[in-house]
């Protein structure tokens, strides 16, 4: 039985809207970009003198490229982010040996947490970024003071009369701007663990709780949308299912919006799962090596209550014990069952019966697999590795490993679809690029390094994905060494994005398997790929032997014998039954062992830390330890082996399986405040003291301005208002500064990450007092405080959706795509409606470095 099945079995796949299996992108993602157009900011004269000004939402090319590193990691869930720096940590004192053991951590603040070590640091200096909203929160209380300051002197009262007014309505937004402080309040009065249960039973949010969820977004800057969110969540996870299923799937919904600090994913990916899974593994092996499989003798149709009786000698199970069948003729007796004893050796099993059937007729079988390839002087050996692209019949695209045929032929293990339109290209061998430079002793050539290459003079190559359009394409290579080698194309630079190169032939054409096998006709037959039947009593003596089938439909299925017209078909069909075999296991033994093990209870225990910190019924974590513990049993239950190390491989492999693709991961709230806006605008981190006491001052400050500008008789509402923002911006310079100090380790992007995913954008905001600001300079006064800079950022990818990823080299898989960026803040804005900032675009390369899905976990 899948991993998949036992675990939907089980009740362990958690339920919910926001929940959502592994994204295959997950993991850290480490590149480049290649930058070389700009649009342009002058505006030159033309030959009649008269000002031209270019179009500046078109990028020009440049004579020279920028080069960037661009760090992405994309979360279980899928979900990108940008980051400035990462360590990769041990875990432990002792050597890594497996990603359980390594950790990927943004925020320098927790390597005090690892043991020390000579770690390796990824960082990009060109991506430096804040927390945005603790800027927003000090622009928040200036605007709010200066437009009550402004209103009140322009009706022509005094100063302090604007003072108070303004002090009143900056005291507001700064007791609203807590935004943890109002979600937490949010949760503990408006939707806690009573009302997400009511909201299980009635399947929709009350008038009361849709006003409060709506107030926490309009009554503060912030505009925290969580609520919101939350409600629309719970409301999908409760449309199906019983009411137990319901509130579970409600309050596991309800958990994960209280898991702000993203203690489960964390948990997840973090140590002590690791170690609880590993040894889990280790437990059921040893318990599995011990319990000795026992044979099937026979399989019969019972009139009892379950329809499958199964006989081995002296079996000694009793009533409601589990077992593990594997190797049994029919697929769906595999797997975990419940026993139920006839005696001392029968016992039966509740799976539906699959009876023999007659044989109605036989005949040559169509749209066969495996699939012929037709491609002249292949080259290639049984077992060899190919990716086959470019075909129309897109089921013929895809990685194979051939079986030889002859000289101009292989098949893969496809089913056969036709032969029409382009057959596209195959490729065996490929290697990533790390560099260009002019061919030794200068020419018309490239000297293009990839080490280990393997190939040889005169070999044709196809290059893709290089920065440089004019390296890309079919190329004749003349090796130079065991890691490089030319190609005769001029050479045009180093570009960041390299590209890799593959050796691709030709395909001319498809066709069926030459010899076609033979499709069985047998009505309502019940069988399924896989299932072992015994034909008797055909008029053909190739028909009378055992066969593993391949369902056709629901009447005919295929058996692995020619067909011949001449007596293919026979007067006397015969009947079908399935064949014998089998064996199963122990299962009870084999779970306790695993279950009980203290690593798996040191996992329980954080599984139930992280519950009550979200205050909920979160069965988040203990289900996921529980679908580990079933999946580990049911591999090492179904093991053929007879050695724990046979069974160790396969068990660990499977709880790693259920882990990353069978529990669920959950999407992170972007709108969360992080640490450092909390610790701003609760003013508890000796950083950032001042943020609550700003009020009086911004008021004073904000009132005089306006005050004083309301003196000068060319004053209209704008010119007051303005003076009341900027008199209120100087008074609290320190409080800014602060504020730029705010921390952001990972900036979240919005949109996909894949093969032909469009619109993947980020937006970062450098303050005007943030320490890297390029227009501040500690050593020049005139520069103690700079400009707001903005930077807009969009990745497209390349490909389309579905394509495999690139190979960059042996088990490294690569992505590339266009890069483009706006910038608000170097420049004055351009365009006729002055709303453009500098462009510049490029292209990007990225390589996926590691598989770990979640961020700072220990």
């Amino acid at each position: 039985m899948k991993t998949s099945k036992i675990l939907l079995a089980a009740g362990l796949l958690l339920p919910g809207a926001v929940f959502g299996q592994v994204s295959p992108y997950r993991g850290l993602w480490v590149g480049e970009v290649r930058l070389d157009a700009v649009n342009e900011v002058s505006v030159p004269l033309d030959e009649h003198n008269i000002a031209r000004a270019p179009n500046p939402a078109v990028t020009t090319k440049t004579f020279d490229a920028a080069n960037l590193r661009l760090i992405l990691h994309v979360n279980g869930a899928g979900q990108v982010s940008l980051l400035k720096q990462v360590a990769i940590l041990n875990r432990k004192a002792s050597e890594a040996k497996s990603a359980n053991d390594l950790a990927l951590v943004t925020d320098e603040r927790l390597y005090g947490s690892f043991p020390p070590q000579p770690a390796q640091r990824i960082a990009s200096v060109v991506f430096d970024f804040g927390d945005r909203k603790a800027t927003d929160a000090v622009d928040a209380v200036v605007n709010a003071a200066a437009e009550a300051a402004s209103a009140v002197i322009m009706t022509g009262q005094d100063q302090a009369a604007a003072q108070a007014v303004a002090q009143a309505e900056a005291a507001k937004v700064i007791a609203a701007s807590d935004a943890a402080e109002r979600y937490a309040v949010f949760l503990r009065d408006v939707m806690n663990t009573a009302a997400v249960t009511a909201l299980s039973v009635s399947g929709q949010a009350t008038a009361a709780q849709d006003t409060a969820a709506a107030a926490l977004k309009t009554n503060s800057f912030y505009t925290d949308t969580r609520g919101g969110s939350m409600i629309a969540a719970l409301e999908a996870a409760v449309t199906t299912g019983t009411a137990a299923e319901k509130k579970k799937a409600a309050q596991n919904v309800a958990a994960f919006y209280a898991d702000v600090a993203n203690n489960y994913q964390r948990f997840l990916a973090g140590e002590l799962m690791g170690n609880a899974l590993s040894a889990a593994a280790d437990a059921a092996a040893t318990a599995a090596a011990a319990a000795v499989r026992r044979d099937i003798t026979a399989i019969t149709e019972t009139a009892s209550t379950a329809p499958v009786s199964i006989t081995t000698a002296n079996h000694g199970l009793i009533n409601g014990v589990k077992i593990s069948i594997s190797g049994a003729p029919i697929a769906a007796y595999n797997g975990l069952h419940t026993v139920t004893k006839v005696n001392a050796n029968v016992f039966t099993v509740p799976v539906a019966f699959v009876a023999g059937k007659p044989v109605t007729g036989y005949a040559a079988s169509a749209n066969l697999s495996p699939v012929t390839v037709s491609s002249p002087g292949h080259g290639l050996q049984t077992g060899a590795r190919i990716v086959i692209s470019g075909a129309t019949t897109a089921g013929y695209n895809g990685t194979y490993y051939i079986t030889r045929i002859s000289d101009d032929e292989f098949s893969i293990p496809a089913a056969y679809a036709g032969n029409t339109g382009e057959s596209g290209v195959w490729a065996s061998r490929a290697g990533g690029i790390s560099g260009y430079e002019s061919a030794p002793g200068g020419g018309s050539a490239v000297k293009v390094t990839s080490p280990n290459h393997g190939l040889n003079n005169g070999e044709h190559i196809v290059i893709s994905g290089a920065g440089l359009t004019a390296y890309n394409g079919k190329r004749a290579i003349t090796r130079i060494d065991a890691n490089s080698f030319t190609i005769p194309v001029p050479f045009g630079g180093n570009p960041a994005a390299k590209g890799a190169w593959s050796v691709q032939n030709i395909i001319a054409g498809y066709s069926e398997p030459a010899m076609r096998t033979t499709t069985v006709t047998s009505a309502a037959h019940g069988l399924n790929n896989g299932d072992r039947i015994t034909i008797s009593g055909a008029g053909k003596a190739a028909y009378n032997a055992t066969f593993t089938v391949e369902r056709v439909s629901a009447d005919a299925f295929s058996i692995p014998v020619t067909f011949v017209a001449a007596d293919g078909n026979p007067a006397v069909k015969g009947a079908w039954a399935p064949a014998v075999g089998g064996s199963w296991r122990g299962y009870d033994a084999i779970f306790d062992a695993a279950d009980s093990n203290a690593k798996i209870g040191d996992a329980r225990a954080e599984a139930l830390r992280i519950k009550a910190l979200t205050a909920f019924d979160d069965t988040r974590g203990t289900d996921a330890i529980n679908a580990v513990i079933v999946a580990i049993t049911a591999a090492a239950a179904d093991a053929p082996g007879t050695t724990k190390g046979e069974i160790l491989l396969l068990a660990e492999a499977a709880g790693r399986l259920a882990l990353t693709e069978m529990v669920a991961h959950s999407a992170i709230p972007g709108i969360t405040p992080t640490p450092d806006y909390t610790a701003f605008v609760r003013a508890v981190d000796a950083r950032f003291t001042d943020f609550r006491e700003i009020a009086p001052l911004v008021a004073a400050a904000a009132a005089a301005g306006a005050a004083g500008e309301f003196a000068n008789v060319l004053h209209t509402t704008d010119s007051v208002k303005i003076k009341a923002k900027e008199r209120a911006v100087a008074a609290i310079t320190s409080v800014y500064e602060a504020a730029a100090r705010a921390l952001r380790t990972e900036l979240p992007m919005s949109g996909d990450f894949g093969p032909g995913a469009t619109g993947l954008t980020g937006t970062i905001m450098l303050p005007a007092n943030h320490p890297t600001n390029p227009f501040r300079h500690r050593r020049h006064p005139d520069h103690a405080t700079g400009f707001d800079i903005t930077r807009v950022l969009t990745l497209n990818f390349d490909g389309a959706g579905g394509d495999t990823l690139a190979a960059a080299g042996f088990g490294v898989e690569s992505i590339s795509g266009t890069y483009g960026e706006e910038v608000f803040g170097l420049h004055k804005p351009l365009g006729p409606n002055k709303d453009t900032g500098l462009k510049v675009s490029g292209t990007f390369t990225l390589n996926r470095i590691s598989l770990i899905d979640a961020l700072n976990a220990r």
